[in-house]
């Protein structure tokens, strides 16, 4: 299938998708016929090729989440997370927080100690997007 991306959309719903692993099969069904037109490879249409070029840039484009390990960096190293995470695992912690995966979660969002300078860029990474 050869589609060009042609809108600013497009490309961000591309970069959200590309996180994800799925594939998209066609199954014979007469319910809807819109997502059978969308979804039927054409009988004249050549199998896709991937070439060794393409899978390298295809690599390229992958998005890499590399403030996951400094967030967990930090909760193992900040002052500030270090004391809530003895205050949540004594129980002196109000209810609201807790760890899960090695990280303080408030109220269900992830806690990120005052002085961090991921503050910074979190607020400016999704609230730019």
């Amino acid at each position: 299938m050869n589609q060009v991306i042609q809108t600013p959309a497009h490309q961000q719903y591309l970069c959200k998708l590309l996180g994800y692993n799925y594939s998209i099969v066609y199954e014979a069904r007469t319910d809807n016929k819109a997502v059978n037109a969308l979804s039927r490879v054409q009988e004249n249409e050549a199998p896709l090729v991937i070439s060794p070029l393409s899978q390298l840039q295809l690599a390229a484009s992958y998005p890499v989440f590399d403030i996951a390990d400094q967030i967990q960096s930090e909760n193992i190293t900040d002052s500030e997370l270090l004391e809530k995470h003895d205050q949540i695992q004594k129980g002196i912690a109000r209810s609201e927080f807790c760890v899960r995966n090695g990280l303080i979660f408030h109220m269900q969002q992830l806690f990120i100690g005052s002085a961090s300078p991921l503050r910074h860029r979190i607020m400016l990474e999704f609230h730019n997007t």
